[in-house]
Parts: C-alpha cells; structure tokens; sequence
C-alpha cells in the first residue's frame, strides 16, 4: 500500500488540488448549452425573489379575507340576536 507516499488511495488518482481538473464556473443544462453558475445564481435569486414578493401579496390578500370574514360574521350575530328578540 502506497497510501504515505501520494498513491491512489480508494481509486482516487488526483493527489494535489488542479484547478484545470475541475468543471469550472459553468455547468450544461438539458438543451446542451452552457450556463454560468453566476448567472444561474441570478436567476434563482430573481426567481426566489418573486416567489417571496408573491407570498408577501397572498398573505396580504389572506389577511383582508379574514377581516372580511369577521366583520360578515358579527354581522350575522347582530342580525341573529335581532331576529330572536324579534321572535319572542
């Protein structure tokens, strides 16, 4: 066993850090062309920054809804006690 002296240990032949072995700062997509990392992080900070604008309308939207939805059901009790007085 070469382990000590830089042999390949577990089938691994690169001993030192080459940074031409690696794949650099572009990786393929599905269609074949290549996409920079950088610009990929881009787009997905684009694309997380309109789902979280998105949220930020919805959860608005849902909290009007609620209010909407309290103020229809006290007046419904007020209607409701009005019609049992009423019916007495």
């Amino acid at each position: 066993m070469d382990r000590f002296n830089g042999g390949s240990l577990y089938g691994n032949s690169i001993t030192r850090y080459d940074p031409s072995n690696s794949q650099g700062d572009s990786k393929e997509m599905k269609g074949g062309k290549k996409v920079s990392i950088a610009e990929d992080n881009i787009l997905m900070n684009s694309s997380i920054k309109k789902v979280m604008q998105r949220n930020r309308e919805l959860h608005k939207e849902l909290v009007q809804l609620k209010s909407e939805k309290d103020k229809i059901e006290r007046e419904r009790d007020l209607y409701k006690k009005r019609y049992e007085k009423l019916k007495r």
